[in-house]
């Protein structure tokens, strides 16, 4: 059975992808060079919504990267991740 890690992350763990929870925030590694994922803009915008709090920031760049694959970005910048904001509030209203 696994370990469950509680509390916020903190922005610079959100940026830097130093918490192993945040995956989605890191850069990938294709071919020994890195790839962002995700702009400045949008790591700043996604922890100022979540709070730092993993679930939510999980969710959030899932809808996120959703929103880039459906319109075929290579980088999610702040208006895909405002994209998918409005997608979740969608879903929770509805």
């Amino acid at each position: 059975m696994g370990t469950t890690q509680t509390g916020s992350l903190r922005r610079r763990d959100n940026r830097r992808g130093s918490d192993p929870r945040l995956g989605c925030v890191r850069a990938v590694r294709r071919n020994h060079v890195s790839h962002a994922l995700f702009s400045n803009d949008a790591a700043r915008l996604i922890y100022q919504y979540t709070k730092g709090i993993p679930r939510q920031v999980n969710n959030l760049c899932t809808a996120a990267l959703l929103a880039g694959l459906a319109g075929q970005r290579k980088l999610i910048d702040e208006s895909t991740v405002k994209q998918a904001l409005l997608e979740l509030q969608d879903e929770a209203a509805g």
